[in-house]
């Protein structure tokens, strides 16, 4: 692992056991799991645009197994509108 001079762990290591977890979560389909820890990733640090990306993915990889209820948090409904959800068919 990562130390730092003083014996403290390098803060990307939480950050990025959140991201694999949260992959980890939407590849088995508990997705209200998955969109928790990578809000909580984007929380940690909101700067780095990979987690966006990652979030992003998890909407268009099961845009219809998406249940709204599950959800509890509000940073998901002002992120994303209902067209990201259930994306319209090509003309």
């Amino acid at each position: 692992m990562s130390r730092s001079a003083d014996g403290d762990e390098d803060p990307t290591v939480l950050l990025w056991a959140l991201v694999y977890a949260a992959q980890h979560y939407a590849q088995v389909g508990k997705l209200a799991e998955a969109f928790k820890l990578i809000d909580e990733a984007i929380a940690h640090t909101p700067t780095i645009i990979d987690l966006y990306v990652f979030k992003s993915r998890f909407f268009k990889a099961r845009p219809l197994a998406f249940n709204y209820g599950a959800l509890k948090t509000t940073s998901l409904t002002s992120f994303c509108s209902t067209e990201v959800i259930s994306p319209k068919p090509p003309l």
